[in-house]
């Protein structure tokens, strides 16, 4: 796939679409941008975690 076709998808994206799901029995409903910027805090906290646990362990 060209970048020029990749960026055509990712600005035709529905940001503000809303993402519908069920932990336990509570339903959430949260816009998907929302969700992958969480989504994405989360996965860089892991990083910075494993990073100075590492540090941590070898000293």
């Amino acid at each position: 796939m060209r970048l020029e076709s990749r960026i055509l998808i990712f600005k035709a994206m529905n940001w503000k679409k809303i993402i519908r799901f069920k932990i336990g029995d509570v339903p959430w409903e949260v816009p998907l941008d929302v969700l992958v910027l969480v989504g994405g805090i989360t996965l860089v906290l892991m990083g910075v975690g494993a990073y100075f646990g590492f540090q941590f362990g070898s000293s």
